[in-house]
C-alpha cells in the first residue's frame, strides 16, 4: 500500500534476487489495483505469436524503467541456451516482440497512492523460480490546486515538488 499521493512522472520496478529457468515461460506485470491499470515488465521473452520461448535463465536483480537501454530479448539471444541473462537495467517489453512498451504511456499522471501488485506468472510447467524481493520507485510531483491569482510570495507553491517512494515486498514464484 502506497500512502503518498502525487502524480507519477517516473517509475522503476526492481526484481531483486530473481531466479528462474526458461525466461520464455514468464510474464511479469505491475498493476495499480485501485484503477486496475496494468503494465508489462516483460512477456514471454523470445515467443513470437506462439511456440516455445527463450530457454535462458534468470539469476540476479533486474530493474525496469522506460529510460533504461537494456533489451532482454537482445541479451537473451546473445547468450547460449540455458545460460544466465545478466542482471541490470532493462526497458519494459510486451508480448511478441522486443519493442519497448513504455510504462509511462499508461501510468503517467496516475496517482501514486493505493495498492500496487507485482505478478510473475510461469505459463508452462517443469520450471522453478524464486523472487527475493521487489521494489517500486515512484517519482512525481504533488498536485496543487490554485484557487485564483497568487500573491507574489505564494507563487512558489504552484510549482509542486518532487517525491520519491520506494516499496519493498517479498514474494515466491
Amino acid at each position: 500500500m502506497v500512502p503518498d499521493n502525487f502524480l507519477i512522472n517516473d517509475i522503476t520496478v526492481g526484481l531483486n534476487s530473481l531466479t528462474h529457468s526458461w525466461i520464455g515461460d514468464l510474464i511479469a506485470t505491475l498493476t495499480h489495483a485501485d484503477t486496475n491499470t496494468t503494465v508489462d515488465l516483460f512477456n514471454r521473452v523470445g515467443v513470437i505469436s506462439s511456440g516455445f520461448g527463450a530457454s535462458s535463465n534468470l539469476k540476479g536483480s533486474y530493474n525496469f524503467n522506460d529510460t533504461f537501454t537494456g533489451d532482454l530479448w537482445t541479451v537473451e539471444s546473445s547468450v547460449e541456451n540455458s545460460s544466465i541473462i545478466p542482471g541490470g537495467g532493462y526497458f519494459p517489453t510486451g508480448p511478441d516482440s522486443s519493442a519497448k512498451v513504455p510504462m509511462l504511456t499508461t501510468i503517467s499522471g496516475l496517482s501514486s497512492s493505493g495498492t500496487w501488485r507485482l505478478k510473475i506468472s510461469d505459463v508452462s510447467g517443469n520450471d522453478t523460480g524464486t523472487l527475493g524481493s521487489w521494489s517500486l520507485n515512484l517519482q512525481g510531483s504533488s498536485p496543487v490546486s490554485v484557487p485564483g491569482p497568487l500573491p507574489l510570495l505564494g507563487a512558489g507553491a504552484a510549482f509542486g515538488w518532487s517525491r520519491r517512494l520506494r516499496k519493498r515486498s517479498r514474494a515466491a514464484l
